[in-house]
């Protein structure tokens, strides 16, 4: 029995944080700025495509899910999460 060709797959670690606010920087590679991701079909004005050539914002497709990431780090895909919960909050 042959062996699938497991070469063409390359593992992916996942990235994610659940935070209380943006972040300035991203926490796993330093990179700034962490894009904010606009949902929804988008008109894209001269200021929103300056944004979106400076990584400051990104398309996050047409559909906004309840777990939906709030923002990206462009640079290594970590998504984070704005934290909803002020009952758990402090612990954070």
């Amino acid at each position: 029995m042959q062996r699938a060709n497991t070469s063409l797959y390359k593992e992916v670690p996942w990235k994610l944080k659940i935070v209380k606010e943006k972040p300035l920087k991203c926490h796993m590679c330093n990179f700034e700025p962490v894009s904010d991701l606009l949902y929804g079909v988008q008109n894209i004005d001269e200021q929103l495509q300056k944004d979106i050539d400076k990584r400051k914002v990104l398309l996050g497709g047409c559909s906004l899910l309840d777990y939906s990431p709030n923002w990206l780090c462009s640079n290594c895909q970590t998504e984070y999460y704005l934290y909803k919960d002020e009952r758990l909050k402090k612990s954070i």
